[in-house]
């Protein structure tokens, strides 16, 4: 069974209990109102069709037990309410559509344990008559929900910034309105507390003592339990770059929330940062640590960054595979998540770019790829031969395999990115940041010749200076502590485009900030944006910069990341019997190739990687 999810922060309330026995929602001690300025959706707002009438003796449905087999919960992001200015995922155009009678996902909705919904989404996207619908459809199919809220209270200013985590008071706001209009709350997932208040470091982050954080929770589950008694409590925590976390972390967070609380987490799900080099690894010691303690364990699966709903998906189907086939990770409670714009539609299932494909995928056969010769010599090209089998070890016929090479010295590559102008954008500017606003955490290196970007399938680059021919002119370099980041002359050997260069070496401590000038871009237009650029060679070079066209007002970005760009060779195709074989090029030095079988709507894909 499964778990598909979304994550984000939001604005605020208090409770307390009246003589009566009631309870009321009062604004949080020590602040002016809500953290952000952003309104809460109109709840008077009639966005969404009525649901068919329900049967009024139709109540919740009780919650499966946490830890007694695979458990499968649902959620997307709905779409973003015209009404709302300011940034937030754009979601999923076709949400409401689930909760229709005879919604083309009904394999896909057999699967389907519990629903699972943000307080944010409660607060930002949906009014009351959208959460009606939901909470009627709720009912009729007889499904729990799972409420991800941010438990701890505001921090002060004066101590520490408002992150993830810090939304309690406006979180049970939320509760306390889902109850109003005749909702229940199965469970409850705690977002992220020991990652942001205790384990992450920095000059403005909250470092909490593990003593402050539980009894933080346990005031927030205190005034939770009014509002729906009993209701269970589990801990999603992130798996980050740094500090590194490691299962001794998750180990002292389980033990500790235990002893201090005086009961145990219903379960334990990761967050994980995929660029974690060996994530999956630790993410074992995680769910053995877990295992030991008698927790449930769980993985939020998701697809990153990728810029469209098919390769954010096959992202998502590819995590699963490497950390379930590959690293023969076991999971009690497997989530499907996004937090990003990504997937834009999550009908109909067997559309392999809609969400509820995903689930369908989940349970279908798991493949794995199997090597079982490799000749090579100086003066041929190298051989390999191969089989995609099933968990019995079947040929899978007719299965198409991607096959990549990435060399120990990557030379400047271009990698390219497609989309359309959003509809409110009439400028953009170019942005290349290290160690900050998305960019992989960590020591970093690499030369920028070029960056592109054209309107209409047009030839002429709309970059001031795009191509560094003018030197610095229309750039700006910033950075605190300012890593070695500069405009010069490219090395002759390694002359791409104008003979200039982006070149930056940081360190892990060190962030940079490229600004280029604006430029005009024409609302709706399809786009094409790419960058012309070498990876530094040093493999202790972990750290991976990046380069974004940010469309302004508001500010929305597309990413290409600095990273090395495999060299594509032509795919393969298995034969009847799951066989395949590979002529590469005469190889030098070290090359990794990587074998990549995308798998379909029944298959999951499989991941091999052969170092020559």
């Amino acid at each position: 069974m499964l778990l598909v999810a979304a994550c984000s922060g939001g604005s605020g309330t208090d409770t307390s209990d009246t003589d009566d026995g009631t309870t009321t929602i009062d604004a949080p001690v020590g602040t002016d109102g809500p953290a952000t300025t952003e309104p809460a959706a109109d709840s008077s707002s009639d966005t969404t069709p009525p649901a068919d009438p329900i049967e009024p003796d139709i109540g919740p449905a009780p919650l499966p037990a946490l830890d007694e087999g695979q458990l499968l919960f649902f959620g997307a992001v709905p779409p973003k309410p015209d009404s709302v200015d300011y940034e937030i995922p754009l979601g999923s155009v076709d949400y409401f559509e689930l909760f229709t009678p005879d919604a083309p996902w009904a394999e896909a909705l057999e699967s389907v344990d519990v629903f699972r919904m943000h307080a944010f989404q409660m607060r930002h996207y949906l009014s009351d008559d959208d959460l009606r619908l939901i909470i009627d459809w709720l009912d009729e199919h007889q499904i729990p929900l799972l409420f991800e809220t941010e438990p701890l209270q505001i921090p002060d200013p004066e101590e520490c910034d408002h992150t993830e985590s810090f939304e309690g008071p406006y979180d049970l706001e939320m509760a306390q309105r889902f109850k109003d209009l005749g909702g229940t709350i199965g469970v409850v997932a705690i977002e992220q507390p020991f990652t942001y208040a205790h384990h992450l470091e920095g000059p403005r982050v909250c470092h909490y003592t593990l003593e402050r954080i539980v009894g933080e929770v346990t005031d927030y589950m205190t005034q939770m339990r009014r509002i729906f008694p009993g209701v269970p409590m589990g801990s999603i925590e992130g798996l980050v770059r740094s500090p590194q976390t490691t299962p001794e972390d998750m180990a002292l967070w389980i033990d500790s929330y235990e002893e201090l609380a005086g009961e145990p987490l219903a379960f334990l799900h990761i967050d994980v940062d995929w660029f974690v080099p060996g994530w999956a690894e630790i993410l074992r010691g995680i769910e053995q640590v877990a295992d030991e303690r008698g927790v449930p364990f769980g993985v939020l699966y998701n697809g990153a960054f990728e810029s469209t709903s098919e390769g954010w998906l096959q992202l998502t189907a590819e995590h699963v595979a490497a950390y379930e086939v590959n690293a023969g990770g076991t999971v009690d409670h497997v989530n499907l998540v996004s937090w990003v714009d990504q997937p834009e539609r999550v009908l109909p299932e067997t559309d392999a770019g809609a969400f509820t494909s995903l689930i369908n995928r989940y349970v279908g056969t798991r493949s794995r790829l199997e090597l079982e010769e490799s000749d090579s010599s100086a003066d041929s090209p190298t051989v390999l031969r191969g089989r995609m089998v099933d968990p019995d070890g079947n040929g899978l016929a007719g299965q198409t395999i991607e096959v990549s090479i990435t060399d120990d010295n990557p030379i400047a590559a271009t990698s390219t990115v497609t989309g359309v102008v959003p509809a409110d954008a009439a400028e953009a500017a170019i942005l290349t940041r290290v160690n900050v606003e998305g960019a992989i955490e960590g020591a970093a290196g690499f030369r920028l010749y070029e960056v592109r970007y054209s309107e209409g399938g047009g030839a002429d680059n709309l970059v001031p200076n795009g191509d560094l021919a003018q030197g610095g002119t229309f750039w700006y370099i910033e950075g605190d502590p300012i890593a070695d980041a500069a405009i010069v002359r490219s090395d002759a050997d390694l002359d791409v485009g104008s003979g200039n260069m982006l070149a930056v070496s940081a360190t892990a401590d060190q962030v940079v900030f490229v600004n280029g000038e604006s430029f005009p871009v024409t609302p709706g237009a399809e786009f094409e944006f790419s960058a012309t650029f070498a990876p530094d060679p040093d493999p202790g070079l972990d750290g991976i910069g990046l380069t974004s066209v940010a469309f302004l007002n508001p500010d929305t970005r597309t990413t290409i990341r600095l990273e090395p760009v495999p060299q594509e060779l032509p795919p393969v195709v298995t034969d009847a019997d799951g066989y395949f074989v590979i002529n590469l090029p005469a190889l030098g030095g070290s090359t990794s190739i990587g074998l990549l079988a995308v798998g379909d709507l029944t298959t999951w894909p499989a991941l091999l990687s052969v170092d020559l």
